[in-house]
């Protein structure tokens, strides 16, 4: 009798058990990886809203639709009421210049603050303009009640066309 040698085929419980082992652990790994990168995700488009929110604001401040001087310390943003932001503004030693700061954060549900800090030097919009305009808004309360023009020939040329009149004698105004 000759004894044959037999060869192995397939897998003991030992080997399979080990490799199952092996792949729970880099699969509960990747899970925990796959949770810090949405997290990761969420605070950048939080972090990048919270950008935008605050350039708005400051634009808002450069427009003179918010007085420059005011400060806020929190308020909620109008344009998305899940962000609060504060405002402060330091004035320069230059007149009608000012450092203007704003912060724009939320308080997540996980307890984590998601912030963002904007500073910007500005003219104050109630300075920026001409002497013209300032006299001709202060002027609209001096206006006289009567114009008077007479003989006045005027050529006006539009993108439309082109108006050719005389006016002769009196209008009266306001």
């Amino acid at each position: 009798m000759t004894r044959r040698s037999t060869q192995r085929r397939g897998l003991t419980l030992l080997e399979v058990l080990v490799s199952l082992a092996i792949f729970l652990i880099a699969l509960g790994a990747l899970q925990h990886l796959m949770t810090l990168c949405s997290d990761m995700a969420m605070t950048i488009h939080q972090k990048s809203q919270a950008a935008r929110l605050a350039q708005s604001l400051l634009n808002e401040v450069s427009a003179g639709i918010m007085p420059i001087q005011s400060s806020v310390q929190s308020a909620e943003v109008m344009d998305d009421p899940d962000y609060m932001y504060s405002m402060a503004s330091e004035a320069s030693v230059i007149s009608g210049l000012y450092t203007v700061t704003v912060t724009v954060f939320r308080e997540n549900s996980n307890g984590r603050r998601v912030e963002y800090t904007l500073a910007q030097m500005m003219i104050d919009p109630a300075m920026v303009g001409s002497n013209q305009d300032q006299s001709a808004i202060q002027g609209q309360a001096e206006t006289p009640a009567t114009t008077e023009t007479t003989g006045t020939t005027g050529t006006t040329t539009g993108t439309t066309g082109t108006t050719t009149g005389t006016t002769t004698g009196a209008t009266k105004g306001n």
